[in-house]
């Protein structure tokens, strides 16, 4: 074994007993800050966790929660959902994805179409969506395909508002790691979009209201948000 051989054999053994020895802080070195094991409400078992919000997480034990056998627990770590079976016990709710709560209501994907259920685990909005962004200020944003039409919808699932000729294919810079869909984010009631001009495919911006409508066409080279 070469030098480089020892010295990555070396790496891993010694972070495989510091794992074993302190596996509260070993975890936690992720996120830059240290834990006593007595810290530690949930111990470490998935792939991949999302925050909690209004009392569940959504976890997966993929490396992603957008790739199916995706749950809620609660703050005990227990499976927050369960459905009853014919014969036998109950069994856990999975989904291909799910997003965090607001508002009382997650979307959830089931047979590649999004839906929301509520804090119950009861699917209120049926699966119909392409996509769909969580509920704020009692409205969320959905599609029905790729390219639209984009929508907002209310908490029973009847559409409130149909974005206007400049946002049929709306493009958000709400948050750059999920472009071209990113959330809309809106500032004194208005949201910073984008679209491409067709043969240059240059982004061009405008702000729309919250009732779907381009107050300013896109026509800028960049934008930054509004602030009250």
């Amino acid at each position: 074994m070469n030098i480089i051989g020892q010295t990555v054999f070396l790496f891993c053994l010694c972070a495989a007993i510091a794992a074993t020895a302190f596996p509260a802080r070993a975890l936690a070195e992720f996120s830059g800050k240290y834990y006593t094991e007595e810290d530690v409400v949930i111990p470490p078992r998935y792939a991949y966790a999302a925050p909690f919000s209004q009392g569940f997480a959504a976890v997966s034990e993929r490396n992603r929660c957008d790739i199916g056998d995706c749950y809620f627990i609660t703050p005990e770590g227990a499976f927050a959902f369960t459905k009853k079976r014919f014969l036998g016990k109950p069994q856990n709710v999975v989904f291909q994805e799910a997003k965090s709560f607001s508002e009382g209501l997650a979307a959830v994907k089931l047979d590649a179409s999004y839906g929301y259920i509520n804090t119950q685990g009861e699917m209120i909005i049926e699966p119909q969506f392409r996509d769909a962004f969580p509920f704020e200020n009692g409205k969320a944003l959905v599609s029905l395909g790729w390219d639209g039409p984009w929508f907002f919808i209310d908490a029973s699932g009847q559409k409130i508002v149909s974005l206007g000729e400049y946002v049929d294919k709306p493009h958000f810079d709400g948050n750059p790691f999920f472009e071209p869909y990113g959330k809309p984010v809106f500032a004194d009631g208005r949201a910073c979009f984008y679209q491409r001009e067709p043969e240059s495919r240059k982004k061009l911006y405008g702000f729309m209201n919250e009732q779907g409508e381009a107050i300013i066409p896109p026509s800028y080279s960049s934008a930054i948000a509004f602030s009250e």
